[in-house]
């Protein structure tokens, strides 16, 4: 039998706009400020923000409708919701598979929780990293258990106070006071982004679409982010409805949530992109862009202490407006049919929810164990920087059968080498110089480089590189980080004039079995082969990754 409770011992929205404040905080985070700016940078820009309008009008705000209109009918719980729906009909699939769905959105949003707290823990590290001025780079932070657990148990700390304390008292009166703070922090961001000197080009990349770019790869990417930053799919709309008072309207409320929670992820954009030009770092750089590459753009930008502190004071409280929704899903199912008190079950769930996260918490380094969980038996060796005139697939086999080890197919690309040239202001020669010597042992390899001077400025040749536009990618950001911005279009690329003109990254799978075997052999044979660096890796996962795939 399905678990009964009056309205009143679950509590319900107070007003219109509570409710409005609350969805809306359970829509907006991490995914809106954290996840939506990287993401257009991978997919094209402005196209991908129009595709995306698309999935939430014709897709995302059709499912809230529907989230928010069965959890009002039923006034229940996402488990109970869907019981009920199941027992209107006498069919096993329905009465048995329906409960299972709720079960579903619970289990998601307890696992969500349990990682996304980390992040949010970050968030509170970097607010101290920029403001302290720190200077405390992302891996070494994320790597180290004495920072990133106390300030995890911190923000699950604070969710669990809010939900505690109840619908009315708890997450209404927090989403009245949070979600303010948050839009104006907003505000604040986008402000200084705006006003930072070749702001318009991120501007003009942001807002003006190029529809060549699409393909299935955006659109995917589009409705994923819709479905993420919404909400909906997991349950959170289905319990923020079962609050909420037969008075108020379904339609215009779901629209005002998704117009909020849209709205604030387009000005997400606003906040990071056009400071991202303005201060010639790629815009591409992924999941890194806000913990990276950001900290660098607000140290060169001028009130970036201020700035930085206060957006990462931002995400922190829009991970805490979704953490409280996140929480309240499992801990309403608790509350429903009196299976426990609100305050027992809050605080049970979210202990156990820090437990569970703990793993994720040590996936970036603080444990081998859950940084690197080997999905295979085989291991992958490669020699980077071999000389494709001097050795051959057959001489380089000959060499492995002569050890006899058995390996996989022998991947053997050959890459034309390239001079890369570019120039920058005379004051600037030192830095550039060494940021060169960093590169050629991390991330751009290469034979030599030279140097002439040309009036104000010295012009750079890096002979025999290879990677095209990543390469001048790379070297661009290195030298953005002190303050060295060159425009990528005067980065040429042309054929080496170097003495090796070709190269090749060699690389197969071996079985751990032989690793030591043919590790051997290739060293012995260095020689012959010429290869500059040698590496062996074993494909694997990290608890955190596991987690957010599935």
């Amino acid at each position: 039998m399905s678990a009964t409770t009056s309205p009143e011992n679950r509590g319900q929205w107070g007003s219109k706009i509570g409710f409005i404040l609350a969805a809306a905080g359970s829509a907006v985070g991490l995914g809106n400020i954290w996840r939506f700016p990287y993401v257009t940078g991978e997919n094209g820009g402005a196209a991908f923000v129009v595709i995306y309008l698309a999935c939430v009008l014709f897709i995302g705000l059709p499912l809230m409708w529907a989230e928010l209109t069965l959890g009002r009918l039923t006034g229940k719980n996402p488990v109970d919701a869907f019981r009920d729906t199941g027992e209107a009909k006498d069919v096993w699939l329905y009465k048995y598979g329906a409960p299972a769905v709720g079960w579903l959105c619970l289990a998601a949003c307890f696992c969500v929780l349990s990682y996304y707290g980390v992040i949010a823990g970050w968030t509170i590290g970097f607010i101290y990293n920029t403001v302290a001025q720190a200077g405390m780079e992302f891996k070494s932070f994320s790597a180290n258990p004495n920072w990133v657990i106390p300030l995890f148990a911190v923000f699950i700390g604070g969710t669990i106070y809010i939900v505690q304390a109840g619908i009315e008292k708890g997450i209404e009166k927090w989403s009245k006071i949070l979600m303010p703070l948050l839009l104006g922090l907003v505000f604040v961001v986008i402000i200084r982004s705006l006003t930072l000197e070749g702001a318009s080009e991120g501007i003009k990349w942001y807002l003006s679409p190029d529809f060549s770019v699409i393909d299935g790869k955006v659109v995917l990417a589009a409705l994923g982010q819709a479905f993420f930053s919404l909400s909906v799919g997991w349950g959170l709309m289905i319990t923020y409805g079962s609050y909420m008072p037969k008075s108020q309207n379904i339609v215009s409320n779901g629209f005002w949530v998704a117009l909020m929670d849209t709205g604030v992820a387009l000005l997400g954009g606003l906040m990071v992109i056009p400071a991202v030009f303005a201060l010639g770092f790629p815009v591409d750089a992924g999941p890194t862009l806000t913990f990276e590459t950001l900290p660098a753009v607000f140290e060169k930008m001028p009130f970036g202490i201020v700035v930085g502190g206060l957006f990462f004071l931002l995400l922190t409280v829009a991970a805490l407006t979704s953490s409280i929704s996140m929480l309240e899903v499992p801990v309403s199912y608790f509350v429903d049919g009196k299976r426990a008190t609100r305050k027992k079950a809050a605080v049970l769930v979210g202990i156990v929810a820090f437990a569970v996260g703990l793993p994720s918490a040590l996936s970036f380094g603080g444990s081998d164990a859950f940084s690197k969980i080997v999905t295979t038996d085989e291991s992958t060796l490669k020699l980077t920087g071999v000389d494709a005139a001097k050795v051959t697939p057959e001489s380089l086999s000959a060499i492995i059968d002569a050890a006899e080890a058995e390996v996989g197919a022998i991947s053997f690309p050959v890459t034309q080498l390239e001079d890369m040239k570019f120039a920058v202001p005379m004051d600037d020669q030192n830095n550039t110089v060494a940021i060169i010597g960093e590169l050629k042992a991390a991330k751009v390899t290469h034979l030599s480089h030279d140097s002439v001077k040309k009036g104000d400025s010295v012009e750079f040749t890096i002979f025999s590189v290879d990677g095209g536009k990543e390469v001048v990618a790379e070297l661009r950001r290195a030298l953005a980080k002190k303050d060295i911005r060159i425009p990528e279009l005067a980065v040429t690329l042309s054929p080496t004039t170097g003495t090796n003109k070709a190269r090749t990254d060699v690389s197969f799978a071996v079985p751990h079995a032989h690793t030591n075997a043919v590790h051997a052999a290739l060293v012995e044979n260095n020689s012959t082969i010429g290869f500059a660096s040698l590496s062996l890796t074993t494909e694997s996962v990290s608890f955190f990754e596991v987690m957010d795939k599935y």
